[in-house]
């Protein structure tokens, strides 16, 4: 992904920042921010969604991996440890379509 890379903390005046390079900020901008902005004028409930993206998006990225690596599909089933896992569907779907969406696909 092309994303700034975590971690992501909430920052001064309503931003969320980090200590990575974003590549358009200057040392006034990281002064008043606190740091790297990634964005801003973010309430804090929202913000701590925000900060937690990058590891969300690595723990589902992980998560399909492992899915993908011990379980198989076969005649539209999924099947994990050798059982049939159909409650499972949905999830890597979901999950799926997250990491997709992020990916801007």
């Amino acid at each position: 992904m092309n994303n700034t890379p975590g971690p992501w903390r909430l920052g001064l005046n309503g931003a969320v920042v980090t200590d990575n390079d974003v590549g358009h900020d200057n040392a006034e901008t990281r002064a008043w921010y606190g740091g790297n902005v990634i964005c801003e004028s973010v309430t804090e409930s929202n913000a701590r969604v925000i900060i937690a993206c990058p590891e969300l998006l690595t723990a589902v990225d992980l998560f399909l991996d492992r899915m993908n690596r011990f379980g198989y599909w076969e005649d539209g089933c999924f099947y994990y440890g050798g059982k049939s896992a159909s409650e499972f569907e949905e999830v890597i779907s979901r999950a799926t379509e997250a990491i997709d969406k992020a990916e801007g696909k």
